[in-house]
């Protein structure tokens, strides 16, 4: 499986995320070809080969607009994005990074998602920043993203909304759930955009990996002063397609007063609070009364949100907590196209390299009361034309 693992000692901001792509193999001019997909003129980008602190080589990359105090919203950088020539998995990482960034931005001013008004994050250079980012994964084949913690840098930024303390609140609200490192070094480190694509795109953050590196590159950002580099490191790398260990919470509760409607719900509010799994054991309590054990699966991020539905939705007075560890088979998210349409599809690699296709379950049930045939039917012509 081939992998990038971007290794933030000094931060992290999107013009160096595409620095160090370009600087581990990715052809600028391939990647200039994605970004004139956009179909939007005025953009200049281009690549210059430099040297940082401690005699460290990379690439700094400039992205020049000809535009001015660009204001717009998210549904205008959608539309942007969306009319655009760029492959669909391109269009979709883009979206989800300025989704979320939207998202971000929203909680810290306290207005809708749909109200907010991107400034730095909406001007040109941060869009080609985000799809460039998207786009070199894409054209690197690259399967899956890792990063290590976020690094933060101290002191305070001046910008639109006036001088704010570093990590700007944006920056501090995409890293919420996500870990984080407080360095010594000055000035803001890691950028709104670099922020939004890496914890959006990340499949995780923070972990150790097993890999055998092919090539490794540096990003440089625009400021370079200090003994530090200030410089962002990608490595291209294999990891094994081999399960991946992982250490999970298990929430459990034995109740013998919740109906079916009430446990239905529950599992609901769980899945929608970030739980990974979860599932009922029938039980029999004291005073021989039938009961359920209510069990949940989640990562340490999501806690909060599943032992609040527990505790809400059952009235247990009391939640049992374990950390427990897992084995998770890699896999991939697709779309495939079927003589039904497209359909979207889960790829997993299992134990001796044994690769195994699920279509989507809503997908099918779509397609089956569309079709007006039964979910079964569908699922096997499917799966007889993914073979």
């Amino acid at each position: 499986m081939k992998i990038v693992y971007f290794d933030c000692f000094a931060g992290v901001a999107g013009d160096m995320i595409l620095g160090a792509l370009v600087d581990a193999g990715l052809p600028s001019g391939d990647l200039g070809a994605a970004i004139e997909k956009l179909g939007v003129k005025g953009i200049d980008l281009s690549f210059e080969k430099i040297t940082g602190a401690g005699g460290l080589s990379g690439t700094r990359a400039h992205v020049k607009v000809d535009e001015r105090d660009a204001h717009r919203h998210l549904p205008d950088i959608v539309q942007i994005i969306r009319s655009s020539n760029l492959d669909e998995a391109v269009q979709s990482m883009a979206c989800r990074v300025f989704e979320r960034l939207a998202e971000a931005e929203a909680a810290v001013h306290g207005i809708p998602v749909d109200k907010i008004h991107f400034h730095e994050a909406g001007a040109l250079d941060a869009i080609v920043d985000v799809v460039g980012a998207a786009a070199g994964l894409e054209l690197l084949g690259i399967e899956r993203v890792y990063s290590s913690a976020l690094s933060f840098g101290q002191g305070t930024v001046d910008c639109r909304h006036g001088t704010l303390p570093v990590p700007v609140p944006a920056v501090a609200r995409l890293a919420e759930g996500f870990p984080v490192r407080f360095t010594e070094l000055d000035g803001e480190r890691t950028t709104p955009t670099g922020a939004a694509i890496l914890t959006t795109l990340s499949h995780s953050m923070g972990t150790y990996l097993s890999m055998v590196p092919e090539k490794v590159g540096y990003g440089f950002g625009s400021r370079q002063s200090g003994s530090v580099p200030n410089a962002l490191r990608a490595i291209i790398a294999d990891a094994p397609g081999e399960a991946e260990a992982e250490e999970i919470l298990l929430l459990e509760t034995n109740v013998d007063d919740v109906t079916g409607q009430t446990a239905g719900f529950l599992m609901e509010q769980c899945f929608g609070a970030g739980a990974v799994d979860v599932f009922f054991t029938p039980i029999q309590m004291k005073k021989n009364r039938p009961a359920l054990q209510v069990s949940a699966l989640c990562s340490e991020s999501a806690f909060d949100g599943v032992y609040r539905a527990l505790a809400v939705e059952t009235g247990t007075l009391g939640v049992r907590i374990s950390r427990i560890g897992r084995l998770v088979a890699p896999r991939r998210e697709e779309s495939a196209h079927t003589s039904f349409g497209p359909v979207r599809i889960k790829r997993s690699i299992l134990p001796g390299g044994t690769e195994r296709v699920a279509v989507e379950y809503d997908d099918l049930a779509r397609l089956a009361r569309e079709k007006n045939l039964p979910l079964r039917t569908i699922q096997k012509r499917i799966e007889s034309e993914l073979d």
